[in-house]
């Protein structure tokens, strides 16, 4: 009996999961760009001259774009289209740098809010040191 781990290292480097998961990125692109311009369904299948159902499918990743179609979707994004063929140890490098942006980021927040809640406070010598010990970290970070 085949596991489903089995199954998945099997197909795990195979161009069609590949092309499944390029597919499931530009649906999340093209909906991130809905979202940030407020542009519905409706007015997108408007600005491609298709129908609601056509932008439907290409927001659940069915849709397999040509670069004409992805060329037409940009422009009725009012967005860049671009394509990269990255070698896979570049990926990984920028993965780590961006999952180490993403903790910097977590600790500065947190720090900030530290910060936020310790103005906050009643200033007794125990919160005035750790208030002054933050401010510090702050003014570092």
């Amino acid at each position: 009996m085949t596991t489903f781990d089995q199954l998945f290292e099997s197909v795990e480097d195979s161009p069609q999961l590949l092309a499944e998961e390029v597919k499931f990125q530009i649906a999340h692109m093209i909906e991130d760009n809905m979202a940030l311009s407020g542009m519905s369904k409706a007015d997108l299948a408007e600005k491609l001259d298709c129908s609601r159902a056509y932008v439907t499918k290409a927001l659940r990743g069915d849709n397999n774009f040509s670069i004409l179609g992805l060329s037409k979707m940009a422009k009725a994004l009012d967005a860049e289209l671009t394509v990269a063929l990255v070698p896979k140890a570049a990926m990984q490098h920028m993965q780590e740098l961006f999952e180490d942006v993403i903790r910097h980021r977590a600790e500065k927040e947190r720090k900030e809010a530290m910060i936020h809640a310790f103005s906050k406070a009643p200033a007794n010598g125990n919160v005035f040191k750790l208030r002054e010990c933050y401010d510090q970290n702050a003014l570092s970070a």
